[in-house]
């Protein structure tokens, strides 16, 4: 047709723009008006049904949403608008029922009928509110700014109910389009909401005759807009497509975009807000495209993937599964959408499919979302089964998931992986899907009651013909990054920035691999064995990918002593301490221990290394011990001694955890050095086992130690005379339990600033002895030696556990009716077996030094407690040993530092106990007790310091029953008592109930005693 008769086909006319055809009937608009099939009152050339929808306002609502107050679904429709609501148009300003629970937002244009001072009303069942932008542009409602409210609800059309439904006049122009929008919000099934208003024309506000907004007066476009300037109406842009409204406000993308109505971030001409699809592309739910939080440095994306850290990385082979617990069944499946969109999910894991079999476990719903990649180009069929209701959404637009229906459901149920119980729903048309583009697909599943599963199937190239369930190969999903050390910076950005290594790159920081158990640290350097190995910094001579040193089969130590070790014991069940100094000028000993701390451990028969140390000192004395005495060897020489060690004949010894003693070397400190290393070597002649032959010195583990030689810092010559005496004792003792100051600092031996039991026990290593006596012990002031090591078990976790805590000072009592006649002896005494009120009792401390190295103790002080008001004390005694700086202060409750000090060697010495104080005292009662606690003074051993109370074991002694005479032990001597001795009345034996007198008889002479202690308690 030609119908303007230019010569030109209509068609051709239209296509290449020479007529507009704006209602896209094929015909050119001038001929809709000339030959009377449209209307153009306006004669503007422009049908009239192209220029505004007169007479109706846009209705969207959301189903199944309720919210407590009406700031909730403002804030709600502002978010979700219009993504996941529901919409139709009214054709006037009334809302009628459309769901029993639901938030709805009613908006359009207002066109007054003429200039003047308008007022407006709201009048609902629940509670909303009116807003009036002050041009044509819409607004964002906020309850702050509504022109009024309806706050409690009211009858239909009562606009008087309460002030709140009334606005304030509002000065409106004729003809002048006004954007305005009411929100309300439902609870029950019967609803309504209108707006009243009047003016110029339009009811009376004297009367009060108000109207309803009704069609002649609102649209649902903005009318006669042409915002992008192009010469074309806004309406008519939007319904040529040469304009687009994405977000379906009426108004133009490109228009939201140049008024900032809208952001565009990236640039690509579409409001954001069109494009958030989901957690596709805005991960953290921050209302930004991942794409611009990433650009614009808001979020890091380290990895590359696209992904904002923050929200973890995409992961190939993997689906993404959410799960919320104790969700309300519906089988409203965007209603579902909605609820899951405000709540936190409660669990979230991945599935290597697309699909689960059972959860075990009812009312929730569960989200599987991530990226399809199809194998080839072309159509594409989907299936979904499930228990209960689900739906499959795929976005082939790569916009928003749920802009459009889902592609298949399941409404109900249908058995696990059946695919045509419900054709129609169940399976999707074809749809096209193009290779390597990797398409957003998400699947919602509410679950009711019983059995719940999830399985989605596809078919079409590359796949089949028959429904295949949709394995990991074609998926990827966004998993959160781990932070396994708990520091709350992830494990992929920590590895990156070089802040952890991850040595074997499996994306696991080291240190979690190795506290997680996926990788093992034999030998606790802080990196993987296999890394240690590939790296070559352990040896795995055998291949079995176990550093070699974690396969130690035999341990061999040096450990560096003051005290001479020819009275200490040679086996130990953990490695001694090793001090970290020495004095220049004295001698020191280096001992060798070993242990056999292999798997089979059989015991070691031969043990021969080389000891090499630092030139400033020099070995003067060797001495092979008494266990490896066969076949002794050692030759000194310059800076070491050569095959030093011996054989144990027949059976070995040092079996682990046992430590055993091969020998010491006496070693002269000549010259100051900060670090003199003592190192072990191997031998010529080897080590060897029972049974096992020689050990390979790969799985030998020798030793090292560094110390220092310091010049010396005290001496105990105090008053200069050469001889170590009175003279200096008496000076000692002017800071005896000082700080220093006011202690003269020249008595502080052991560098601790105070001058206490530690100085006294160097100091008695020197007592009557001239200063160049070389057994004299100095302590180097350094911090203090390092704690014994225990072995490791053969399967060595990698961290060396603590050692146990050994007792090295034993600190008993012992309660008697006489004072015991020596100040010695080789075992605790006895105590009573009973205390009688009013009888008079010696409690005697004792203390004995039990520990390896027995040198004897210098100072033992300690607090007694017992119940306080139990006893009267009547004297304390220190007996003929421990008579320096006698110590013990008497209260109503104990004794404070009760003890004494001496300058003898090897008092106490296991098994000796030497006797520390007697406390002579009156009991008051039948049930007292007696514990010995730590004191502010302490206990320490000649030529070895202050001992730690860690290492120290203090005994009790506890009387909590009245006495003999109750001997049914119920803390009452009564009747029942009295039964019992009825009982054995007259009757011979040994240890009878009732024989208090211990005659082997039940006589006249214990009921006698009995009577005396009737009723006590």
């Amino acid at each position: 047709m030609d119908c303007n008769s230019n010569g030109i086909p209509d068609e051709c006319d239209i296509a290449n723009g020479i007529s507009l055809d704006c209602n896209g009937n094929g015909i050119p608009d001038l001929c809709d008006i000339s030959t009377g099939l449209c209307e153009d009152e306006n004669n503007n050339g422009i049908p009239d049904e192209c220029e505004r929808l007169q007479g109706q306002i846009h209705l969207n609502f959301w189903n199944d949403i309720w919210k407590g107050t009406l700031e909730e679904s403002i804030a709600w429709s502002n978010t979700h608008y219009p993504s996941s609501a529901n919409r139709s148009d009214l054709c006037h300003y009334e809302d009628p029922s459309v769901a029993p629970l639901y938030i709805l937002k009613v908006w359009g244009w207002l066109i007054p009928p003429a200039t003047g001072e308008y007022t407006f009303w709201i009048s609902s069942e629940d509670k909303s509110a009116l807003w009036l932008s002050s041009d044509s542009n819409p607004i964002e409602p906020d309850i702050q700014t509504s022109i009024c409210q309806d706050t409690m609800g009211s009858p239909p059309h009562a606009w008087f109910t309460r002030p709140s439904q009334q606005s304030n006049p509002i000065h409106l122009e004729k003809d002048i389009p006004y954007y305005f929008t009411a929100i309300g919000q439902k609870e029950h099934r019967e609803y309504y909401l209108s707006i009243g208003w009047a003016g110029p024309t339009i009811g009376n506000i004297a009367t009060g005759n108000v109207i309803v907004v009704d069609g002649r007066f609102i649209s649902t476009d903005r009318p006669e807009q042409d915002c992008n300037g192009n010469g074309i109406f806004d309406n008519i842009d939007l319904s040529l497509c040469s304009s687009q409204d994405c977000n379906q406000n009426s108004i133009p993308d490109e228009c939201d975009i140049a008024g900032e109505t809208s952001r565009d971030c990236n640039g690509n001409g579409i409001p954001d807000e069109c494009e958030l699809s989901y957690v596709f592309n805005d991960c953290n739910g921050n209302e930004i495209l991942d794409e611009c939080d990433i650009t614009q440095g808001t979020s890091q994306d380290l990895n590359g993937d696209g992904i904002p850290d923050e929200c973890g990385r995409k992961i190939p082979g993997l689906l993404r599964r959410e799960i919320w617990d104790w969700a309300s069944y519906t089988e409203n499946l965007v209603g579902s959408i909605q609820w899951i969109q405000t709540q936190p999910y409660t669990s979230c894991d991945q599935l290597e499919s697309f699909d689960f079999s059972s959860r075990n476990t009812d009312y929730y719903i569960a989200r599987l979302w991530g990226w399809l990649t199809p194998p080839a180009s072309g159509d594409y069929t989907f299936w979904i089964a499930s228990d209960n209701n689900s739906g499959l959404w795929i976005d082939t637009q790569l916009k928003s998931i749920f802009s459009t229906t889902a592609i298949c459901t399941v409404v109900g149920r249908t058995e696990y992986q059946e695919w045509n119980s419900m054709p129609s729903q169940q399976k999707s048309k074809p749809i096209y899907l193009q290779q390597g583009v990797s398409y957003p697909v998400v699947a919602i599943m509410n679950e009711g009651k019983y059995g719940d599963y999830l399985s989605v199937a596809w078919a079409g190239p590359g796949i089949g013909n028959s429904p295949t369930i949709i394995q990991g190969q074609y998926l990827a999903a966004i998993i959160p990054y781990r932070d396994c050390n708990g520091n709350a910076v992830n494990d992929f950005d920590e590895i990156k920035q070089g802040i952890c290594s991850d040595c074997n790159q499996n994306e696991y920081p080291d240190e979690c691999d190795i506290f997680q158990g996926t990788s093992q640290d034999c030998n606790a350097n802080g990196s993987p064995d296999e890394c240690d190995i590939v790296s070559e910094t352990s040896r795995d001579l055998n291949g079995d990918k176990i550093p070699d040193e974690c396969q130690v089969d035999v341990r061999v130590e040096p450990v560096v002593v003051l005290v001479d070790p020819a009275g200490t014991s040679e086996v130990r069940t953990q490695l001694p301490e090793s001090i970290a100094a020495v004095v220049r000028g004295g001698r020191y000993f280096v001992e060798i221990w070993a242990s056999d701390v292999g798997v089979v451990n059989t015991g070691l028969t031969g043990m021969y290394v080389d000891v090499g140390f630092c030139g400033q000192t020099q070995a003067t004395q060797l001495n092979n011990g008494g266990i490896f005495t066969e076949f002794a060897s050692g030759t000194i020489q310059s800076g070491k001694v050569d095959e030093f060690g011996g054989s144990a004949l027949p059976s070995g010894g040092g079996i682990g955890p046992e430590w055993v003693r091969v020998g010491w070397l006496t070693i002269s400190a000549d010259v100051d050095i900060p670090t003199c290393k003592i190192e072990l070597q191997p031998s010529s002649s080897g080590i060897a086992a029972l049974t096992r032959g020689l050990i390979n010195w790969a799985y030998v583990q020798l030793g090292s130690r560094t110390i220092q030689i310091l010049p010396p810092a005290r001496s105990y010559d105090l008053d200069g005379d050469k001889t170590i005496g009175v003279g200096d004792l008496s000076l000692f003792a002017g800071s005896w339990q000082k700080l220093v100051p006011p202690a003269t600092a020249g008595h502080d031996f052991d560098c601790d600033n105070f001058v206490g039991v530690g100085d006294l026990s160097w100091f008695a290593t020197g007592w009557l002895k001239a200063t160049n006596n070389p057994t004299i012990l100095y302590p180097a002031c350094t911090p203090p030696p390092s704690a014994g090591i225990p072995l490791p078990p053969s399967s060595w976790p990698g961290t060396i556990p603590s050692p146990p805590v050994m007792e090295d000072v034993l600190v008993g009592l012992a309660l008697r009716d006489t004072a015991s006649s020596k100040d010695t002896a080789s075992n605790l005494p006895d105590s009573v077996g009973e205390i009688v009120p009013g009888g008079t009792y010696y409690l005697e401390v004792w203390s004995s030094d039990a520990g390896d190295i027995n040198t004897g103790l210098t100072s033992v002080y300690v607090d007694l407690e017992f119940t306080e008001g139990a006893v009267t004390v009547a004297n304390v005694s220190h007996g003929g040993i421990f008579t320096q700086f006698k110590g013990g202060t008497v209260g109503t409750a104990g004794i404070v530092n009760l003890g004494g000090s001496t300058l003898t060697q090897g008092v106490g010495g296991n098994p000796v106990w030497a006797r520390l104080a007697v406390i002579m005292l009156t009991a008051k009662q039948h049930k007292i007790s007696f514990m010995l606690k730590p004191s502010a003074w302490g206990v320490s051993a000649y030529g070895r310091g202050t001992i730690p109370w860690s290492k120290i074991a203090m005994g009790n002694l506890e009387y909590p029953s009245i006495g003999r005479w109750d001997i049914n032990q119920n803390m009452r001597v009564e009747f029942d008592d009295f039964s019992i001795i009825s009982e054995n009345w007259l009757l011979s034996g040994a240890n009878l109930s009732g024989d208090f007198d211990k005659s082997g008889w039940v006589t006249i002479e214990d009921l006698a005693e009995f009577v005396n202690h009737w009723l006590e308690e």
